[in-house]
């Protein structure tokens, strides 16, 4: 998927839980220190971010051992974060774009924000899907995992 170069837009849906730790964890991380889209847990607030370049405004949420639905749509200045099918952090993620992948970091190049977690699926699409695409993925996330 990510052979023929960078992706400047894109939409990545996944489930799993929040993890463990004190600190940065990425869930999914975008290879090298300048081309990265993150959908990033800090479990010292406990919050949810997005990051492309710079952050959105994170959402604080309440630790818990369930599995969660998450989504994030990379378009610079217009990207938003779901957190179990509701729109929760929006903002300007920055323009930076997606060369590659990696699945429970290291956040930052440290092994120490390693996402101490579970991933049950992973979705990634080249564009930025709409609402309707978001709420439709979303219900058969709910109908394969039982997230609801």
């Amino acid at each position: 998927a990510f052979a023929g170069g960078a992706i400047a837009n894109a939409t990545i849906l996944l489930v799993g839980d929040y993890g463990t730790g004190t600190v940065y964890s990425a869930i999914v991380d975008g290879i090298g220190a300048s081309n990265r889209n993150i959908i990033e847990v800090n479990m010292a607030t406990p919050a949810l971010d997005i990051y492309a370049g710079s952050s959105t405004t994170p959402y604080t949420f309440t630790n818990d051992t369930k599995a969660h639905r998450f989504a994030a749509v990379f378009n610079g200045a217009s990207s938003i974060g779901y957190l179990d099918g509701v729109s929760r952090t929006t903002g300007a993620a920055g323009a930076q774009s997606l060369t590659g992948l990696t699945l429970g970091g290291p956040y930052n190049g440290s092994a120490a924000n390693c996402f101490n977690g579970n991933v049950g699926e992973v979705i990634i699409y080249n564009r930025v899907l709409t609402p309707a695409e978001i709420a439709k993925l979303d219900t058969y996330l709910v109908g394969q995992w039982g997230t609801a």
